[in-house]
């Protein structure tokens, strides 16, 4: 947790816990439902089957409030097998948004089980966001970005 203190800023408060363990076991216990799951476990390199195993991301959707978003940041090089991860995580949900953040490899999926906002309305949800923030990341130029993970008929 330190490192989401120092780095990204983010503090705990009343709408906001953090969790630092096994993520297969966590999702296993099955707690409350989540508004908003973060999953950032995805990156180059070999990626553990646990992560991507229909039984998690089961249990990851199971914990989804009504509403809620699943965010999955995945960096993996090679169109290929980013393709192959993207679709394992999007399989257990209807509705799968694909932001990349140029230049790199690395993609944001936002993952939910009601429709989500359009390409547009993110573009101007991240303008509000970034005229509120002092963060320098802006985040129009990512929500810029997004399209469907699939195509009609996955």
């Amino acid at each position: 947790m330190a490192i989401a203190r120092e780095y990204f800023a983010v503090r705990e408060g009343a709408k906001l816990r953090l969790h630092v363990m096994d993520a297969v076991a966590y999702v296993k216990q099955g707690h409350a439902p989540y508004d908003f799951i973060l999953l950032d476990a995805y990156g180059a390199g070999e990626l553990p089957e646990a992560l991507v195993s229909s039984e998690f991301l089961s249990n990851v959707r199971a914990s989804l409030a009504s509403g809620g978003v699943v965010v999955a940041n995945v960096a993996i090089p090679g169109t290929r097998k980013a393709r192959a991860v993207i679709r394992k995580l999007a399989d257990p949900f209807h509705y799968c948004l694909q932001l990349r953040s140029p230049p790199r490899f690395n993609d944001v999926l936002l993952l939910a089980l009601q429709p989500l906002p359009s390409p547009a309305d993110l573009i101007g949800l991240a303008r509000r966001f970034d005229a509120d923030s002092e963060a320098e990341l802006a985040l129009e130029k990512h929500a810029a970005t997004a399209r469907p993970c699939f195509g009609p008929g996955r």
